[in-house]
């Protein structure tokens, strides 16, 4: 049977990662658990192309393009005849700084506790802050997203003759291809961005994968009807449920 592959960040993690992750946020007590949702879209996705809700997830919420494309090229080999990839690009900036650490690429939105477990040591994070000061290089983070774009389309075509199956997603900037991006699909659940950021503020978005349920199965279907047919191209700006939230409930 053809298996799923999935690499990126917080938009692809799996649901099974809930447990975990809200036991983080109970144990910090500051953010409200993430909503229950009966099936995230990539296990949606999963069962309906491959009869199973499992499948070889390799993605970590607040990850690089550099982390991404590094599990990539580790688990290309192991791909199979007839397997379905989903590789999702993540925000240009961020940085895979500390090898330990890939979760904390989002270095310049991230609260480090320096010394404490799962975190940067006091010299780690001294160095983090010298490189947002110093070396932070917008041309490079934009090079680097290009190459993991396009290295991630070299390895599509080196194992399509498997009849391996291969979908690259936009998460915050948009690629060739694909209209629209994960993210901005995501932000159209507000009216505004007041209400996001008033959201964001609240609750750190406590909606799994960024994405409200109604909307999962939404993506979901796009990303089916784009395997079942590699010539229908995805539009993320159409078709989802929009202004969710807004100054009213949130």
């Amino acid at each position: 049977m053809p298996k799923l592959w999935v690499f990126g960040d917080s938009f692809v993690v799996d649901q099974k990662d809930m447990e975990a992750s809200n036991q983080r946020r109970v144990d910090s007590g500051l953010f409200p658990p993430f909503q229950e949702i009966e099936n995230n879209w990539v296990g949606i996705v999963s069962e309906k192309l491959t009869g199973d809700r499992r499948h070889n997830n390799k993605a970590i919420a607040g990850c690089s393009n550099e982390y991404i494309f590094y599990e990539l090229i580790e688990h290309a080999g192991q791909f199979q005849e007839g397997d379905y990839v989903i590789l999702s690009l993540t925000a240009e900036n961020r940085r895979w700084l500390i090898d330990r650490l890939p979760h904390l690429a989002n270095w310049s939105n991230c609260a480090f506790t320096p010394d404490e477990p799962d975190s940067p040591t006091k010299a780690e994070a001294k160095a983090i802050e010298q490189y947002g000061r110093y070396l932070d290089n917008l041309k490079s983070s934009q090079a680097i997203h290009a190459s993991t774009f396009w290295g991630s389309v070299a390895i599509a075509s080196s194992v399509a003759h498997l009849g391996v199956k291969f979908l690259i997603l936009p998460g915050f900037h948009e690629i060739h291809s694909i209209t629209g991006t994960l993210s901005t699909a995501s932000w159209a659940e507000f009216d505004c961005e007041k209400t996001l950021n008033k959201y964001y503020k609240r609750t750190t978005d406590d909606r799994w994968n960024h994405f409200s349920e109604v909307n999962h199965k939404i993506l979901a279907d796009k990303v089916i009807d784009f395997f079942e047919d590699t010539n229908h191209n995805i539009d993320l700006t159409t078709g989802f449920v929009k202004d969710i939230y807004t100054k009213e409930n949130t």
